[in-house]
């Protein structure tokens, strides 16, 4: 049986709802000091074909939103509109999974982002989201 075994420096990411540990479960980390959600590719997550599953690949990208709400000045408690996922590349059994989202635009009460989803360091998937702020975040940090 495959553990989850994320990378040092990943902890469990806090808001995840059962649907999110059936996927997952979701890790979160940090990269030259910008969030990364990861999670560990096990048997319930294959298709017939014995790679991931697109819609776990799915489910994933449609997390990148919850990460980029710990940071300062991003809005917080979104809602999917549209998800865009591009599979480029099969995803084995074990593989870690992890993305790197980034928000290109808030715009009122819309958040535009786009992430690449690699698998042990390979790109296996791009997708591009817009999601509903229905609450503001935190503040950004003063500047000195």
């Amino acid at each position: 049986m495959i553990g989850d075994n994320p990378p040092e420096g990943f902890t469990l990411l806090s808001v995840q709802v059962e649907a999110d540990f059936a996927a997952g479960p979701y890790y979160i980390g940090r990269r030259d000091g910008r969030p990364v959600l990861g999670f560990r590719v096990k048997e319930r997550h294959l298709n017939p074909n014995r790679v991931c599953h697109g819609g776990v690949i799915a489910n994933f990208a449609d997390m990148v939103s919850t990460v980029l709400e710990d940071e300062p000045g991003m809005p917080q408690i979104m809602a999917t509109i549209t998800l865009s996922v591009d599979y480029m590349g099969p995803t084995p059994v074990g593989a870690w999974v992890e993305a790197m989202p980034d928000s290109l635009h808030v715009s009122g009460r819309m958040l535009f982002t786009k992430t690449v989803i690699a698998a042990d360091g390979v790109p296996v998937a791009r997708s591009s989201g817009c999601f509903r702020i229905t609450r503001s975040g935190r503040p950004a940090p003063a500047a000195t």
